[in-house]
């Protein structure tokens, strides 16, 4: 239920561009679901494998999947590693031969945020570090949304160290915590899998998106209300029982606060998707909307200009654009949109 009414979902549900990404999305855990198995039939791989086929045709999000099969068998099945590496041996190909020709097929750089597009890989997985933490932000306490976001790349040693160190420690956490509980080493990192394709080690046009955390929020909150259950159980055996004696009156402690933790969150969520759903009436709130929220990116002026040029007021777009101009730093690229824009709809009688 979380899943379905977090608020960072409006842009993948409501964007018909990001059409896509439900389309793999459901492909994606249609092929886990035949895939995370301890004994998989003929059937179920085959059936897994077609899914994951379909996934992979529908958007290259769908590469990681052959890597979060492994883990599940590896981790939670108990496959010895040379078998479990053998299974996704042909998938994975499959997924490589996608992820290239993708890779290939991305010629365009119209669009997006690309001040990152000059960085080295270390920088950015520098900045990933920051974002990452931003996107727990996102998804445990979501404040203002927008379509575009434009994180800083610079001037944020200590956000990276910080965040870097926090990732380290999580990540010792879990290995730890995967002794005795391999699920949920398997869960964190099938969330870090799963935003693999989208921070930047493979070129695309934006640093950070809702969108790239339609899937990943599953496992994350997952995560959350599985160490949440297990705090409560904590709490209701070492303390409950002595205060409450009474197996049946401690008994009703932990479904009682579970539910209204679950409740207090699908209510906020709800009201806060509700509001976000109205800025998605149509290409001109949305844009407006944005605007309000990071003016300072190019291509929100330019998408701004052209939902008020697609309503017939051309005179308010050209403004829009010289003043983008002006005030915006647009690359090479932006400014000439917009200078091939200014030209168009000035002539415009």
């Amino acid at each position: 239920a979380v899943f379905a009414i977090h608020p960072v979902q409006v842009e993948t549900v409501v964007w018909i561009s990001s059409r896509k990404g439900l389309l793999s999305g459901a492909f994606i855990l249609a092929s886990l679901w035949y895939w995370l198995r301890k004994d998989r039939t003929l059937e179920q791989n085959t059936c897994g494998f077609l899914c994951f086929i379909g996934a992979l045709l529908s958007k290259a999000l769908a590469v990681v999947v052959p890597a979060i099969v492994f883990c599940y068998d590896y981790w939670v099945a108990k496959v010895p590693f040379r078998e479990a590496v053998r299974k996704q041996v042909f998938p994975g190909c499959c997924a490589l031969l996608l992820l290239v020709i993708t890779m290939l097929a991305q010629t365009s750089e119209l669009g997006g945020v690309r001040d990152h597009f000059g960085m080295s890989k270390l920088e950015l997985i520098s900045v990933d570090t920051v974002i990452m933490s931003k996107y727990v932000q996102m998804l445990l306490w979501p404040g203002t949304r927008s379509v575009l976001y434009d994180p800083p790349t610079s001037g944020i040693a200590w956000n990276v160290v910080i965040s870097a160190t926090c990732w380290l420690l999580t990540a010792l956490l879990f290995v730890r915590m995967g002794k005795r509980q391999p699920l949920i080493l398997f869960a964190g990192a099938t969330f870090i899998l799963l935003l693999i394709p989208v921070l930047n080690l493979f070129p695309i046009t934006t640093l950070m998106n809702d969108r790239y955390l339609y899937l990943p929020s599953i496992p994350f909150f997952a995560l959350i209300f599985a160490g949440a259950m297990q705090l409560l159980e904590r709490l209701r055996d070492r303390i409950l029982v002595h205060v409450l004696p009474g197996k049946s009156r401690s008994g009703y402690f932990l479904p009682a606060v579970f539910g209204v933790l679950v409740l207090a969150l699908l209510t906020r969520f709800s009201w806060q998707t509700e509001r976000y759903l109205t800025v998605w009436r149509d290409g001109l709130t949305l844009w407006q909307y944005t605007s309000t929220q990071v003016p300072e990116i190019p291509v929100v002026q330019i998408q701004l200009a052209n939902s008020y040029h697609s309503q017939g007021d051309s005179e308010r777009a050209v403004n829009i654009l010289r003043h983008a101009l002006q005030q915006t730093k647009p690359d090479e690229l932006d400014r000439e949109r917009m200078q091939q824009k200014i030209r168009e709809w000035s002539s415009v009688k």
